[in-house]
């Protein structure tokens, strides 16, 4: 079925009980916000079907993009794919649709993208990435792993590390990955459960981790505190698949080098 491929339809105009209100109208924080009806745009060219629980999406945001080989093999996993605005030419650009495509659309371009679901959602108090994430946990999903989130901008990557801290608590798991390896916020006790010889570095977002050990690394410290400026933990390695790290309060992010392109520089 194809419907309204070239003519937005506001939300206010869709009637309640349409099939596309429930796939798409929640969109802030699980509903709308009073009077953001008519300024949220939605262009339907095929209804999506998703299942109700524990999805994992993918989202491609705009940073420095994934190859082909990580964004098709996500997309093998994913059971929403989601681009966060400009992260739409991500998948068009090696020929694959997302389910949609969300965002202030500053940068995505609706026009000759007949085939594309978007939803324009003018809301500046919010950036693509947490209209993507939203989006998706009103679709169900409990898990998300997001490409593109780093790179280009250091305007946008540090805003999306905020991103990561706010909605970390909403997921199952979250990850930001790209073709050098992922990073999560960890919670203590966390066990890597790495090979030995694995790039892992450790460092605070926002405040101060407190009481923070670490074992089972090339180099272990004990009740520290990692603070910006201070200390952190970038650039260790694995030496034990025991390793463990424990930390008292704060939140601690966690780069691991398990991508191909971290691959090749050890082989080359």
């Amino acid at each position: 079925m194809r419907a309204a491929c070239d003519e937005a339809i506001s939300v206010s105009s869709l009637n309640p009980d349409s099939r596309y209100r429930d796939h798409f109208a929640p969109l802030v924080n699980g509903s709308f916000e009073p009077g953001s009806e008519s300024k949220i745009k939605i262009r339907i060219s095929k209804e999506p079907t998703f299942q109700e629980k524990n999805m994992r999406a993918l989202i491609v945001c705009g940073g420095t993009p994934p190859t082909k080989k990580l964004l098709e093999a996500e997309m093998e996993l994913a059971d929403i794919k989601i681009g966060a605005d400009s992260g739409g030419y991500v998948f068009l650009g090696f020929k694959h649709l997302p389910d949609v495509v969300i965002g202030d659309l500053d940068s995505f371009k609706y026009t000759n993208h007949e085939g594309v679901n978007v939803i324009e959602d003018p809301d500046q108090e919010t950036n693509d990435l947490e209209k993507a994430l939203n989006y998706a946990l009103k679709q169900g999903a409990s898990s998300a792993v997001v490409l593109g989130t780093l790179g280009k901008r250091i305007d946008h990557t540090i805003k999306n590390l905020s991103v990561l801290q706010q909605f970390h608590p909403k997921f199952e798991s979250i990850v930001f990955r790209d073709d050098y390896g992922d990073m999560i916020l960890a919670q203590s006790p966390y066990k890597p459960n790495l090979d030995p010889g694995t790039i892992i570095s450790f460092f605070p977002v926002g405040a101060p981790v407190t009481g923070f050990s670490s074992t089972g690394v090339l180099y272990p410290l004990e009740n520290s505190a990692l603070e910006m400026g201070v200390q952190d933990g970038t650039s260790n390695e694995i030496t034990s698949k025991d390793a463990e790290i424990t930390f008292d309060s704060g939140y601690l992010g966690v780069f691991i080098g398990t991508g191909e392109k971290i691959k090749k520089q050890k082989r080359d």
